[in-house]
């Protein structure tokens, strides 16, 4: 019986050693062919160490409410940071998936060291290096106290108006810093420009913590940094705007046409006694400018038609002669097709228990487009419209909204803008009754001339004016001839081109 157990022990004890042997033996196996897939992992995404090209922005988490940083804004806004990732992470890794901070809520008065802490929002990337590694933070008590905002003035408004006392929104602001920084401010000072302004002024204006010498306080926290000022500017008594209307007579020469008037500057202040200022009805007219056979652009500077006892508001710096005049400048275009018509105006949005009345009562309107367009054109086709929505009662100078059939062009207006004045229908001031203008006598049309020239191909141009002012240019072709056809006669309504009355074939 002992030789059987003793044989079963040897047994037992050899099968055991071959097991450990070849455990040994499977797990020596499993770790090279772990080493082995790591390696070919990263042979196919190898691990990168490398700097971050962007720089990560600093937050800074405020110390106690009692204390205060000094030279905040000089501190290291950002941070710089070497990173190990595999190389397929690298491809996503930006600024956004990383946060740089410093802590100061532990820190008390005194200058400090802060480490600066980076945190990765990836899992594979690995923050190795900071720069810098740590800011150094200086902290004193914080001191406060409220202030007003004196509003300062810097310039003037335009002559012939005021500005009154500005409005500053908020108030006062608090002032915040280190005990002498916050006990050398004095008062707190917003800067304002109204460059020649006519209207009100309202700017957003950074405001400055200065000392009782006027020099500014810097490690200083204004809460808010800016204020909304508001400056009204009103015109003074016995001063008017006024729009300006070049006057012009005359024709260009044949084939062209006035494509646009513009007159620098638009708009003048006049001053005068109230009866003479009220007498002007929104706009005067320069000296007549002569366009009689013109071929290209006129530009000249012509005085003013100024009412008796007014006179122009000029700047100081400016040309008395200047100051009395404007600069016209007429565009002469060869002629293309376009009509001047004088058109009625229409007003929207006025409500049911108010009144208006507008100088002028018509505007020009210089259009330009196709010829079959132009000769069916009727002043009923055009929409000189006067958005007076929400305006309250007084006198306002708007600038007209023109409607008019697709396909023309709009060159000019005359003037671009008209006074309106809006008052009560109930009570309303007495007013003169305008004089009717009369209507203008019709002339027959005087006899037609021309001259024809006859070569292959024929080609016919033709100025048609009427009393609108239409010039247009028209081509026929027929075969086996061509020439050139100029007419000029004043219709009393478009209509088809007459035939020439005088004619010289050569």
């Amino acid at each position: 019986m002992k030789g059987l157990d003793i044989q079963l022990s040897r047994r037992i004890n050899t099968m055991s050693k071959r097991i450990l042997s070849n455990l040994s033996t499977v797990l020596l196996a499993l770790a090279m062919a772990f080493l082995v897939w790591v390696a070919a992992i990263r042979e196919e995404d190898p691990i990168l160490t490398k700097n971050l090209q962007s720089t990560i922005p600093l937050k800074i988490v405020a110390p106690a409410e009692d204390l205060f940083i000094v030279g905040q804004d000089t501190l290291v806004t950002g941070v710089q940071i070497k990173v190990r990732a595999p190389k397929s992470v690298w491809q996503t890794l930006t600024v956004a998936r990383f946060v740089a901070r410093i802590d100061l809520s532990a820190y008390q008065i005194g200058l400090h060291d802060v480490p600066v802490q980076v945190e990765s929002l990836t899992k594979q990337a690995t923050i190795i290096e900071v720069v810098p590694a740590d800011v150094t933070v200086q902290l004193e008590p914080l001191a406060a106290k409220q202030l007003p905002v004196t509003v300062r003035i810097m310039d003037s408004p335009a002559q012939g108006y005021f500005n009154r006392l500005p409005v500053s929104r908020p108030i006062s602001v608090t002032v915040k810093g280190s005990a002498a920084a916050v006990e050398a401010v004095e008062h707190i000072e917003a800067r304002v420009f109204l460059n020649n302004s006519k209207t009100e002024v309202k700017q957003a204006i950074p405001l400055a913590p200065l000392t009782a010498e006027g020099n500014l306080v810097k490690e200083i926290t204004l809460e808010p940094a800016a204020a909304e000022i508001i400056v009204a500017i009103e015109q003074r008594f016995g001063y008017k705007d006024v729009s300006v209307k070049a006057k012009v007579v005359g024709q260009p020469a044949p084939g062209y046409w006035v494509s646009s008037i513009s007159v620098e500057p638009a708009t003048v202040t006049l001053v005068g006694g109230p009866s003479i200022l009220g007498a002007v009805a929104g706009f005067i007219e320069t000296a007549e400018i002569d366009l009689s056979g013109a071929t290209e652009n006129v530009v000249k500077r012509v005085p003013l038609n100024l009412p008796p006892g007014a006179s122009i508001v000029t700047d100081a710096t400016e040309d008395v002669d200047n100051g009395r005049s404007v600069l016209v400048t007429i565009g002469v275009s060869a002629l293309t097709g376009g009509r001047t018509m004088q058109v009625g105006l229409t007003v929207q949005g006025l409500r049911p228990d108010l009144t208006w009345a507008a100088a002028p009562e018509t505007v020009e309107v210089i259009l330009s487009g196709p010829l079959p367009i132009l000769q069916k054109l009727k002043p009923d086709d055009i929409t000189i419209l006067l958005d007076v929505f929400d305006l309250p009662i007084g006198l306002h100078r708007l600038q007209p909204d023109v409607i008019y059939p697709d396909g023309l062009d709009l060159t000019s207006l005359i003037p671009d803008t008209v006074e309106v004045t809006i008052q009560s229908a109930r009570g309303a001031p007495a007013t003169a009754t305008p004089t009717p203008t009369p209507a203008p006598l019709i002339t027959p049309a005087p006899p037609l001339s021309g001259t024809t020239v006859i070569t292959p191909g024929l080609i016919i141009t033709s100025t048609i004016r009427t009393t609108t002012t239409l010039t247009s240019t028209l081509e026929i072709t027929a075969p086996g001839a061509s020439g050139v056809f100029t007419t000029s006669a004043l219709l009393p309504a478009p209509s088809p081109i007459p035939t020439p009355l005088k004619e010289t074939v050569k």
